[in-house]
């Protein structure tokens, strides 16, 4: 092979600003890129540093600077960088212009005029998952996959919050929806469904903790009442990976925080309506995805995505269409797998 060629890369620039699922999805490609050998920089929007700094495949983080004078700098200092490879997993016309400015052998998805802009272009391919999608870039680019897998290092404890009890734990998160840019409230499962799995796990011996952060407060001290015997933990990025690192099973619909969870190795039970598992679905090596479309499901799909159609949804009746019932036959089935491997 020549020297040149994008796998003898030594140092490697990636550029995925937000958000927190995405970056997660992301890091089987960036797997694939550090056990090549190559240092791995990431540049990320400033909200999602903490994120990047749990990837173990990211040896510095770079935070995109707002503004003109913002875009100078960061531009600035990537050049300095004299990067080998510059991968944008992005697929719009700044990003794509961002990296012809930066320098550097780029690469990326094929989309609109930008394509001209990049040194290598790949196709974008809706119907795959999303971790596929991008690790299309990076074989194609030369690089063996070392797993298809979601992985975050788990962070120390920055504070106390609550004590975790001994027994079994399960985590439920009532919230999310909310991204820069986005607000997509019909991603949420019914506070009142919660309840009654709540319920339901505690009828099987689970100790129960309720999951969110400052915006999703509203939503935990409900579902803690309705519950009755449920723990809130509202937290930050970092203590919320390490204290559902402690849990046993962890509930949620397709945000953010499922990802986390899911890549942190805890056992996921994620819950999908207007986003579909086969390109959304958790993929930690412990997950199970549960989806019961509604005829106009799923309506937040990649190829029409930037359309910003799904926002024009008033209701989530994809979401209702799941039962407790549904999630507790997915908790009986991790609980068979789990006694399989332990008496394997």
């Amino acid at each position: 092979m020549k020297k040149n060629s994008p796998e003898k890369a030594d140092k490697i620039l990636v550029i995925k600003l937000c958000c927190i699922g995405d970056l997660v999805e992301l890091t089987p490609a960036m797997r694939a890129l550090k056990t090549s050998g190559a240092k791995v920089h990431h540049l990320c929007l400033p909200g999602m540093k903490a994120v990047s700094g749990m990837i173990p495949f990211v040896s510095r983080t770079i935070e995109f600077e707002h503004g003109f004078g913002g875009l100078c700098r960061t531009l600035n200092r990537i050049r300095a960088e004299k990067y080998a490879l510059i991968i944008n997993f992005h697929r719009d016309i700044k990003s794509h212009v961002f990296c012809a400015l930066a320098g550097g052998w780029t690469a990326g998805f094929s989309w609109g005029a930008g394509k001209m802009l990049l040194r290598r272009v790949f196709p974008f391919r809706p119907e795959l998952h999303e971790t596929e999608r991008y690790l299309e870039i990076t074989r194609g680019l030369g690089f063996s996959d070392a797993g298809n897998y979601t992985e975050i290092s788990v962070p120390a404890a920055q504070k106390t919050i609550i004590r975790i009890k001994e027994g079994r734990k399960a985590g439920l998160f009532p919230g999310g929806g909310k991204n820069a840019g986005t607000i997509m409230m019909t991603k949420r499962w019914p506070k009142e469904s919660f309840i009654k799995t709540g319920k339901l796990l505690m009828k099987r011996g689970y100790d129960i903790y309720v999951f969110g952060g400052e915006m999703d407060r509203e939503n935990v001290e409900a579902v803690c009442g309705g519950i009755g015997k449920a723990s809130a933990v509202i937290t930050g990025l970092e203590d919320f990976v390490y204290y559902v690192s402690k849990m046993d099973l962890f509930i949620g619909p397709d945000t953010g925080p499922l990802h986390l969870a899911s890549a942190a190795g805890t056992k996921t039970i994620g819950l999908f309506g207007p986003t579909s598992p086969v390109n959304f679905g958790a993929r930690g090596k412990h997950a199970v995805n549960l989806w019961k479309p509604a005829e106009c499901a799923p309506c937040y799909e990649p190829g029409t995505v930037h359309k910003r159609e799904f926002l024009n949804c008033r209701d989530n009746t994809c979401m209702e269409q799941i039962l407790p019932e549904d999630v507790i036959k997915a908790v009986e089935t991790l609980e068979k797998a789990g006694s399989a491997e332990k008496n394997g």
